[in-house]
């Protein structure tokens, strides 16, 4: 009887390990994100973040809160107050978390500007 070379077990085993592995299904998932609505969106929450913090531009807030309340929502009944912009800091994270999470439920859809 002829004794096998080791180096062709070891070929074996790893062409065996390679078919296997293309058996598998690919499960990764395909994201089709649009990076320049992307900067478009986190710079808008920048905005409305700088003002609430008493820093920024009351036109640049009113028109982020506009671009963000054509995807997601804002609450502006939150904000129905003599300065029409957030009493608390509370309200605007929860809007803000709102917003992170439907951007992260929605980045790979290529999302387009309304």
């Amino acid at each position: 009887m002829k004794k096998i070379n080791p180096i062709c077990i070891v070929l074996i085993f790893l062409l065996n390990t390679q078919c296997q592995s293309l058996k598998e299904p690919i499960s990764k998932e395909v994201c089709n994100e649009n990076v320049i609505f992307k900067k478009t969106f986190f710079d808008n929450i920048e905005k409305v973040e700088t003002y609430t913090q008493g820093k920024g531009k009351r036109d640049d807030f009113d028109d982020a809160l506009t671009f963000l309340s054509k995807y997601t929502h804002v609450s502006f009944d939150d904000m129905a107050n003599f300065s029409t912009s957030y009493t608390s800091l509370k309200s605007f994270n929860k809007d803000k978390e709102g917003w992170l999470k439907w951007y992260d439920e929605n980045k790979c859809n290529n999302i387009q500007f309304k």
